[in-house]
């Protein structure tokens, strides 16, 4: 019984993670270069709670991450997807980690962004806060969706789940880490990365979470029916 409340709560948090995130994602300001980034921050009033909210949201949906990978690592297979699991949970957890330090700082920099309407004194200061934004944004976006090519692969493997589940995340994982983090690492914002290429595939990988999380909840119900 415990077990079960645990994949289901599990479940729950995939679920309304996803939708959390997403709604806070939909609503926040445009990305763009530091210099014009800053008075777009400056003109948000709800900055934030928009940040509170990705936190929040990423953090339910790392929970749920973490009841899928014990479903895969409850019945050790040959193949050893729940190594591939629990290996893609902890890169997960380090993305998430990195994604959680860009947000506080985006937080930061509100007040600095602010200030400078009245003091541009501060101009050097946001700045280089913003270029940190930008810097910490890249490694997480490489670290987080790694793990999730990582999850993808586990349930690809795995004989829980169906293959093209896994098949989805691992190609969307690998797009978003190799398509989108390492351009944005080595030649810097474009089109592709801010505008069409990551907006896409980040809500693609929502959806897909939101997907697992009611599998996980199936499962569950299913393993309850054959006890």
């Amino acid at each position: 019984m415990e077990k079960r409340t645990l994949h289901r709560a599990g479940a729950i948090c995939a679920g309304l993670g996803a939708i959390v995130t997403g709604v806070s994602y939909g609503v926040h300001p445009e990305l763009a270069e530091a210099a014009a980034f800053l008075p777009i921050v400056a003109g948000s009033s709800r900055f934030a709670d928009i940040h509170w909210g990705l936190i929040i949201g990423m953090v339910l949906m790392q929970f749920g991450f973490g009841a899928v990978t014990l479903t895969l690592r409850e019945q050790p297979e040959r193949n050893d997807a729940g190594g591939w699991a629990q290996l893609g949970l902890y890169t997960l957890l380090v993305g998430l980690t990195l994604w959680i330090g860009v947000f506080v700082t985006e937080v930061a920099l509100k007040p600095l962004a602010d200030g400078l309407r009245t003091d541009p004194a501060l101009t050097g200061g946001a700045r280089a806060l913003a270029g940190l934004v930008d810097a910490g944004g890249t490694a997480a976006t490489f670290v987080y969706w790694l793990g999730v090519a990582l999850l993808g692969t586990a349930l690809l493997i795995s004989r829980r789940y169906p293959r093209w589940m896994g098949a989805i995340g691992l190609v969307l994982g690998a797009v978003i880490s190799l398509g989108i983090g390492l351009p944005r690492a080595f030649l810097g914002q474009s089109a592709w990365t801010e505008k069409i290429g990551f907006p896409i595939l980040a809500f693609a990988t929502l959806v897909w979470t939101l997907v697992l999380g009611v599998m996980l909840w199936r499962l569950e119900g299913a393993g309850q029916g054959r006890r």
